[in-house]
């Protein structure tokens, strides 16, 4: 099974669609059965994603690797550091930007 995110031209929806192979897809796609949820558009693309890799099912996961002595450890508890405030703050201010003129 595979999973494609997809969008659909008409109004830029997306949305996940489930298909058995990427053939599959190109052929449900050719005969007008995938459609847009939101408003029934046929015109639908796949839309860039992130690859979704799984591990196979008798494989262990990864020993967590022992933190190094030469290395700074976080700090669990107390306050953070003025250069992390900093950098939080300039984070926080151009989120704030970004979301004023998102859609």
């Amino acid at each position: 099974m595979i999973v494609f995110d997809l969008e659909c031209r008409a109004g830029g929806h997306r949305f996940e669609g489930w298909f058995a192979s990427s053939e599959d897809f190109a052929g449900q796609q050719a005969r007008g059965l995938v459609t847009c949820p939101v408003c029934g558009a046929p015109e639908v693309d796949k839309a860039l994603s992130a690859p979704r890799l799984t591990r196979k099912g008798n494989q262990l996961p990864a020993a967590p690797s022992a933190p190094r002595p030469d290395v700074p450890q976080p700090v669990a508890n107390g306050p953070l550091p003025p250069e992390a405030v900093a950098m939080l703050k300039a984070v926080a201010a151009v989120q704030s930007e970004m979301l004023k003129s998102s859609t």
